[in-house]
């Protein structure tokens, strides 16, 4: 009988389908939080391939996250994994000298700072303090109740 062997036949190369490979430090990240093989190849789809990428294209982890969100769903481990992937992209853009895209916005990351407390109510905590202090004859506060008697000599000063 005439058998032919099948013979494997290469697979395209990623220049020839139209999709870069991820870079090493992309690819470590998303491995790191265990992206999906549909997800990196939505990365690859849309030329999301390297942390230096994400750091000049994404103002914060919502726009990232969101960019993605139409093919790859709105799970919420997902967008959280992605937001992860962002901020370690970042960090790893920053430590190869990456210039990260400027946002018009204070960056997400940050703390947010406690807001001066409009000027009416620093007048009154004011006037408050010098009501305390006129009170010298207000009674002390109770002295803390005694500790429990646990066998051991007390401590005198």
């Amino acid at each position: 009988p005439n058998l032919k062997r099948a013979v494997p036949r290469p697979r395209p190369s990623a220049a020839a389908t139209g999709m870069a490979e991820l870079a090493q430090d992309l690819s470590e990240i998303a491995g790191k939080y265990n992206l999906p093989e549909a997800v990196l190849a939505i990365f690859r789809n849309k030329a999301v391939t390297s942390s230096a990428i994400i750091a000049k294209t994404f103002q914060d982890d919502d726009e990232f996250a969101g960019f993605f969100e139409e093919d790859c769903g709105s799970s919420k481990r997902l967008k959280l994994a992605l937001k992860m992937v962002y901020y370690d992209a970042l960090q790893c853009a920053r430590q190869g000298g990456e210039v990260l895209r400027a946002s018009d916005s204070p960056a997400s990351s940050e703390a947010p700072s406690d807001p001066e407390p409009p000027e009416e109510e620093v007048q009154a905590e004011d006037e408050e303090d010098e009501e305390s202090e006129d009170d010298g004859d207000a009674a002390p506060p109770p002295p803390p109740p005694p500790p429990a008697d646990d066998g051991r000599p007390r401590w005198v000063p």
